[in-house]
């Protein structure tokens, strides 16, 4: 009987030869592939390896641009890190080379070699920078090569700009507690925004509104945000303490002479002066304490006319100014005491008068006033009332008719003798009794 061999030796360096033979392929790989950035900005780009084991040197190159890209520093990666040695070479411009070695060789299946920061240039115009690796080289612990492969590899830096902040604001000066609107006309890429109003308050609201409290000066700012940066734009708004509003009432806005008259002031807003004018030379001044204590006024008139009596109220935010046409259309006789007279009993005017329309401007109806006296030929007057354009032209008839002495009114709504409504402009009304003829003219605004 042969005995046989021992065959175990040589299994066992079939197995050995055949693990060499299946050994995985490196790989080196650009892994962040979409990393986006704004002129001026810093990216990060990571250099990965992929099935690593059994590396124990490992060396590659990295060529960019660098008209657009600037290098500004290289870290280890979590691979790299568990190298004995690594070197880099990142003096020359447009190429990063690093080295690697172990004297065990590495075990990780995989992982980032190094991490490097690229600043964009301010002045960079590509919509991307491509990244190319070369000269890879890996051997084993035996100073064999490893097959490689993905020996290029490349990463796209989107240049984005920063977009551009801008907004409008419906009022640049206005009184406190006023809304203002705000609105955005910011353009580019916005992934975020902020309103500063300068009094504390913020909006993040793309269209908001804001109301200041207090009177000052506030830089309002909008700052917007986006993958290219920021931008920052600033408005200021004026906030004034608001004008008085003048206003007041007559008790009476038509009557006698010597007849009193009570004016009350419907005023609003902070007032510290309120000035009357009677518009028969005599005024009056109320100081802060009569302002607060008294609202109101009174007045006789000595003569008949038409008084614009005017109050100005004034304040920190300015002053303001209410008129109002008061008639004393006759005076009393002096054969009658004005105890005498009764309601329905009214004296007879002595002139013939044409008093100014009221109101005037108008843009809807003017009312006008004019007194006819007793004329020889006895109570009844003929009156021939018209309205003319500034050519002469008769627009419209308003009174062609005999009439009673006293006190009378008409009413003109601006339409013409056609029914139709006449242009804005100034025009005459005239009027004509017996051989007497007056007129005065009056402003129409549409």
């Amino acid at each position: 009987m042969i005995p046989r061999k021992k065959t175990w030796p040589r299994l066992l360096t079939y197995i050995v030869l055949l693990l060499s033979l299946s050994r995985e392929v490196s790989a080196v790989e650009i892994v962040a592939s979409n990393v986006r950035g704004a002129p001026g900005e810093q990216v990060l780009v990571s250099v990965e390896l992929a099935e690593a084991t059994g590396t124990a040197s490992a060396s590659f190159s990295l060529g960019y641009d660098a008209t657009q890209l600037t290098l500004k520093q290289a870290s280890l990666g979590d691979l790299g890190e568990r190298f004995d040695l690594a070197s880099f070479n990142p003096d020359t411009p447009g190429e990063f080379t690093a080295s690697f070695l172990s004297a065990a060789g590495i075990t990780a299946a995989s992982g980032s070699l190094v991490t490097l920061s690229f600043a964009i240039s301010e002045q960079a115009l590509s919509d991307s920078v491509a990244l190319t690796v070369s000269a890879i080289e890996f051997t084993d612990r035996e100073a064999d090569p490893l097959p490689t492969s993905a020996i290029h590899g490349y990463i796209q830096i989107s240049i984005v700009p920063a977009p551009i902040a801008d907004f409008t604001a419906s009022l640049i000066e206005a009184n406190i507690q006023k809304t203002i609107a705000f609105t955005s006309e910011s353009t580019g890429e916005i992934s975020s925004l902020k309103w500063d109003f300068g009094d504390g308050a913020t909006s993040t609201e793309s269209q908001t509104s804001h109301a200041f409290q207090d009177t000052g000066i506030y830089a309002v700012s909008l700052t917007v945000n986006g993958p290219g940066g920021s931008d920052t734009h600033t408005l200021d708004i004026i906030i004034l303490v608001p004008a008085p509003i003048a206003d007041f009432t007559a008790s009476l806005i038509e009557a006698n002479v010597q007849k009193t008259i009570a004016f009350t002031s419907e005023s609003t807003g902070e007032i510290t002066s309120r000035e009357w004018d009677f518009g028969d030379g005599t005024w009056r001044r109320d100081d802060q304490l009569r302002i607060r204590t008294e609202s109101q006024t009174i007045h006789t008139f000595q003569d008949t006319g038409t008084y614009a009596v005017s109050l100005t109220v004034n304040g920190p935010g300015g002053s303001d100014t209410h008129t109002l046409d008061v008639i004393i259309g006759f005076s009393v006789p002096s054969a009658i005491s004005p105890t005498s007279f009764s309601s329905d009993l009214a004296p007879i005017p002595e002139h013939f008068v044409l008093h100014p329309n009221f109101p005037n401007p108008f843009n809807a109806i003017t009312t006008i006033r004019y007194e006819l006296p007793i004329m020889i030929n006895g109570a009844f007057t003929s009156v021939y009332l018209a309205i003319y354009n500034l050519m002469g032209q008769k627009i419209r008839t308003l009174l062609d008719q005999p009439q009673k002495s006293g006190y009378h009114k008409i009413t003109w709504n601006g339409i013409d003798d056609y029914g139709l409504p006449v242009s804005s402009g100034v025009y005459f009304y005239r009027i004509a009794v017996g051989d007497q003829i007056q007129s005065r003219p009056l402003l129409l605004l549409h």
